[in-house]
């Protein structure tokens, strides 16, 4: 394809996904999960601030919450301060004051933007990885996914994660493009360094992109000199980067890492230990016990769940993406050079697949990745030019019939629902119950 082709496809790709997606940030009008929270922050940060959060009200309606003052809330410790931050400064864009409503809608704007990078990120991550035509089938695939489409207008950080990831595998694939000038020695690992310090900020799951680095940084260079030097700059910059909000949680709860300990406490619940709400702390014998309930008990269920929501999140896809792992491992060169994306997933999952229960957010940061290497795997089959259009093709019709008629199914056509036909990991189904108690679905036991 020449470069004509290639530009109008993805600008007619991108055109098609911004429209689909400002449809999902319509549809999500109603309040959910930790948005929730989000939203609380970013209303408060934005008019007094401060990283406060306020008590929920028993209500799914966002004309239902009010901002109390900041002296009745409690400081932020879920996630990091990107996401709020990027919310109050879109509301400072946004006509109308402080309001929940308006911080709801600025954290869905924000969500649409990221889903939109994720789109074009994706184009560049599988162009460099294969080549055009992969990364055009990539970017249609994710452009058409329901899920995708719902995650990139309901306000969710996890869709900002994803960008975030994608961004850095296009640094971490050490090519010169597009950053010529910047994209070598030091710069480099400067822009890496960035990209792993506001990932941190966004979630703190994004804390696998310092390890990740030092693994590519250990593969690439030329000479342990090098890397050991590359690697402090690395570091340095990254503790540059979240120095304030490590001094800040000092200051607020005695401890730089206390949003960690906080987030542990659910762990800690689901494996039945007892532990000191001060301390957040518990023993080695107790862990132990966690690390038998990880290998033994959340570790297989998590995979088998979520091998069961990919079949339907990307179908033929996952097929490819499977067979991929196994085939690429016979090829050195498809191996060294997909590291990068194959690192990344690998450290992802076992942080989701080790934890209690693998959320249907969880999702996010994820597709992305497999159909990048679902694309990368049927690019190196050795079928026809016109076969593998095909597939690309069928894969891309396959994920539209899908999305189709997971969006007729679910009544709020939103992925509230759970967003496919299968149950959480441990045969619930929260995300129903709740829909139900909220009246956004008719009940069970509604006449």
């Amino acid at each position: 394809m020449n470069r004509r082709s290639v530009f109008l496809s993805l600008l007619l790709i991108l055109c098609a996904g911004f429209v689909l997606r400002v449809h999902a940030l319509q549809l999500n009008w109603f309040m959910h999960a930790d948005v929730i929270g989000d939203s609380y922050v970013t209303a408060s940060l934005y008019r007094d601030g401060r990283f406060i959060m306020h008590p929920r009200p028993e209500s799914a309606d966002p004309a239902d919450y009010t901002l109390p003052p900041a002296s009745d809330g409690e400081l932020l410790k879920l996630h990091g301060p990107f996401v709020p931050t990027a919310g109050a400064a879109v509301m400072a864009f946004m006509s109308g004051g402080g309001e929940f409503q308006n911080a709801y809608l600025a954290l869905r704007i924000v969500s649409l933007l990221a889903g939109m990078l994720v789109i074009l990120f994706s184009f560049f991550v599988t162009t460099r990885l294969v080549g055009h035509g992969a990364g055009l089938a990539v970017a249609a695939w994710i452009a058409a996914s329901f899920f995708l489409i719902d995650y990139s207008g309901n306000g969710s950080l996890y869709i900002s994660q994803s960008a975030l990831y994608l961004a850095w595998l296009l640094v971490s694939l050490n090519r010169p493009f597009p950053l010529r000038g910047f994209y070598t020695g030091s710069g480099r690992v400067l822009l890496l360094a960035l990209l792993s310090g506001i990932g941190y900020l966004v979630n703190y799951q994004c804390m696998i992109l310092t390890p990740a680095t030092l693994v590519i940084l250990a593969v690439q260079e030329r000479s342990w000199r090098r890397f050991f030097g590359h690697a402090a700059v690395f570091l340095a910059a990254v503790v540059l980067i979240i120095f304030p909000w490590l001094v800040r949680n000092t200051l607020a709860f005695g401890d730089p890492f206390y949003g960690h300990a906080y987030n542990m406490a659910y762990v800690y619940g689901k494996a039945g230990v007892s532990f000191s709400p001060e301390t957040l702390k518990v023993s080695f014998y107790d862990w132990l016990g966690i690390l038998h309930a990880v290998f033994t008990l959340w570790l297989p269920n998590n995979l088998y769940y979520a091998a069961r929501k990919l079949f339907i999140l990307a179908p033929i896809a996952f097929f490819l993406f499977s067979y991929g792992l196994i085939d690429i491992v016979f090829s050195r060169k498809r191996f060294m050079q997909a590291l990068p994306v194959l690192l990344l997933l690998t450290l992802q999952m076992l942080m989701y697949a080790g934890w209690p229960i693998w959320k249907f957010r969880f999702f996010a940061p994820v597709l992305p990745i497999v159909f990048i290497l679902a694309a990368e795997e049927l690019w190196h089959l050795r079928v026809s030019p016109a076969m593998r259009n095909a597939l690309a093709g069928v894969t891309l019709a396959a994920i539209i019939v899908m999305s189709v008629l997971a969006y007729r199914a679910i009544p709020t056509h939103t992925t509230y629902y759970d967003g496919a036909l299968t149950q959480d990991p441990f045969h619930s189904s929260e995300e129903l119950t709740y829909l139900r108690k909220f009246h956004l679905i008719p009940s069970d036991d509604a006449p």
